[in-house]
């Protein structure tokens, strides 16, 4: 089941002593854009840290790299739980702050674990004081995220609880 799957991932994950063992050569695969690769000058950095780089697949080299430079999607997340590859990605800060691709991102990996969600647009007065006692009623039994869905960058976030949920009226 996805649960046990994700249970034993995070075992090996704990259980791991290091990421790269020190003898290992240092090989970075790099998957993104080629704009950004030239704007942040990845590769010349890269190599001047150590790495050798491999720009897209790894067919045809004889060994598997030790680090993963791409989106969060595309990172191989069975070696990384193994200890056996470390990523470094640009896109994560996205794939939290942005709950759309938070769900994309955790979906993938483990469907049971999307939070449960409700989403508004009020179309009067009557929809909102209709959404702020739905919202009232979910905080008397634990916390919950208010987020509008205008904001950006995690800007107005609420956590509301049993004790903060009147707050949920006055932001809304």
């Amino acid at each position: 089941s996805d649960d046990e799957d994700l249970k034993i991932r995070l075992k090996q994950f704990r259980e791991r002593t290091k990421a790269v063992p020190v003898d290992t050569p240092m090989i970075c695969q790099v998957l993104a854009p080629d704009d950004y690769v030239e704007y942040m000058d990845l590769t010349q950095c890269l190599r001047d840290h150590g790495f050798q780089v491999i720009e897209g697949g790894v067919e045809g080299y004889d060994e598997l790299p030790t680090m993963q430079w791409c989106s969060y999607r595309s990172v191989a997340w069975e070696l990384v739980f193994r200890g056996n590859l470390v990523c470094n990605h640009y896109y994560m800060r996205s794939g939290l702050i942005r709950k759309a691709e938070f769900c994309k991102m955790l979906s993938a990996h483990s469907p049971n674990c999307i939070p449960e969600s409700y989403a508004a647009i009020f179309k009067g007065q009557e929809e909102r004081e209709k959404f702020i006692q739905l919202i009232e009623s979910l905080c008397k039994d634990g916390i919950w995220i208010l987020k509008p869905g205008d904001s950006s960058n995690a800007a107005d976030l609420m956590v509301l609880d049993g004790t903060g949920a009147g707050r949920a009226r006055e932001a809304l």
